[in-house]
């Protein structure tokens, strides 16, 4: 779940990074508006398909803990294991 919010906040830093960059490069003031008002909803886009992923992952996994049987201990949830960097 936090390597998801990871990547979805590098991800939404990004866009915005490069909205900005591209609203500014535009020279006409009016066309700069227009420029300004389609970033924003693309990253009102990148907000609204994170929430909805993150509604979808946390359904599925009551679901799925639903359907397994009471065992008395809690199960572990595998994950893959962290990549290391080279140089660390």
């Amino acid at each position: 779940m936090m390597e998801m919010l990871q990547r979805w906040l590098l991800g939404l830093t990004a866009a915005a990074l490069a909205v900005s960059l591209l609203t500014a490069m535009v020279p006409k003031e009016t066309i700069r508006r227009i420029a300004g008002l389609a970033g924003g909803l693309i990253l009102l886009l990148a907000v609204g398909a994170a929430t909805a992923r993150v509604q979808w992952e946390l359904t599925w996994r009551y679901e799925t803990y639903q359907r397994e049987p009471w065992t008395g201990r809690r199960r572990r949830i595998r994950r893959p294991m962290p990549i290391a960097c080279p140089g660390t």
